[in-house]
């Protein structure tokens, strides 16, 4: 998209510290990063005081959007939703701030990345769950990291490919590439 030269307005949904303006958002006329999180939102604008970052929940985009948008962006969001009917309102909410041929693009890990394979697989002991297997969605795992002397920890669920492509497909995607 960005190397055709294509100039229209880029959504970062979930934009955290805002990296996906930092990789994509020359290529761009208009960016607007959104998240849940007031602490993330501060962050982004600390770190590029000249872009449009806005406190909103991904579920509820069109409250708080008025304009559409040519390509969608979300990296890493899925993760962090626990069920299923906020997982589809989401590509529902985001099919309705899209123009009509715009695109949406949605970043995550490869299952043998997520929490739950790391704990079985490589024996780490900072990631707690009760995974079931990998058939199962909204499975819950929790990790614990230390950084230096500060302790933190954060919850992610893990979807199956299949939840992606329903929930797509019931807001009107297309899946395309």
């Amino acid at each position: 998209w960005a190397t055709m030269g294509h100039k229209g307005r880029l959504l970062d949904i979930g934009c955290g510290d805002g990296l996906i303006f930092e990789l994509f958002g020359k290529y761009f006329k208009e960016y607007l990063g959104t998240d849940i999180s007031s602490d993330m939102v501060v962050l982004a604008k600390k770190k590029h005081p000249k872009t449009n970052f806005i406190i909103s929940p991904a579920e509820s985009l069109t409250r708080h959007l008025t304009r559409k948008f040519d390509l969608a962006i979300s990296n890493m969001l899925f993760p962090s939703i626990d069920n299923l009917k906020t997982f589809n309102r989401i590509f529902s909410q985001v099919n309705q701030v899209l123009n009509p041929k715009g695109y949406f693009v949605v970043g995550t890990t490869h299952p043998h990345f997520d929490g739950y394979m790391q704990a079985g697989i490589m024996n780490r002991q900072d990631i707690k769950t009760n995974f079931r297997g990998y058939f199962y969605s909204a499975q819950n795992y929790v990790v614990n990291r230390k950084e230096g002397k500060k302790e933190f920890s954060f919850s992610d669920y893990h979807w199956q490919l299949t939840d992606y492509l329903r929930a797509a497909t019931a807001a009107g995607f297309i899946l395309d590439h």
